[in-house]
């Protein structure tokens, strides 16, 4: 079922990735000014598909990098730190906050430092783009 709502990023055999119209527009902004942003993002979906494969034991993000941030019956949210973006400090990375259901990832929000993001509101605005996302699908 497509919904208006999420744009389809990437799709294997395995996954799918998709982004919710909020995440595309935050992505726009950041690659403006740091354009290898898109080819980093697209090197963490590989890394995901890594870390979540049940087939795959490797672990590519360990805990420093990878955090869960809630688990429902429905979905759980994580947070991701690493995000190589050329041109950027280690503590200058994009966090990004995505949805995990089975096989399925939807990127929901991000947070970069020149907006001097609070970690609190961005996780508060992940938590809703979910739930609008979730409740739309049932």
């Amino acid at each position: 079922m497509n919904l208006p709502s999420i744009e389809k990023l990437n799709s294997t055999d395995s996954f799918t990735f998709r982004e919710h119209p909020g995440f595309t527009k935050e992505i726009k902004k950041f690659s403006r000014k740091h354009k290898t942003f898109i080819k980093a993002l697209k090197q963490l979906s590989i890394l995901l598909q890594t870390q979540f494969d049940k087939n795959d034991h490797r672990q590519p993000l360990g805990p420093k990098h990878l955090h869960n941030v809630s688990i429902n019956t429905e979905y759980e949210i994580w947070k991701v730190n690493c995000v190589a973006t050329k041109g950027l400090k280690r503590k200058q990375m994009p966090r990004i906050y995505f949805a995990r259901r089975d096989s399925e990832i939807f990127y929901l929000c991000m947070g970069f430092h020149i907006n001097n993001y609070q970690d609190s509101q961005l996780k508060t605005l992940a938590y809703e783009r979910a739930e609008l996302f979730f409740d739309a699908e049932r």
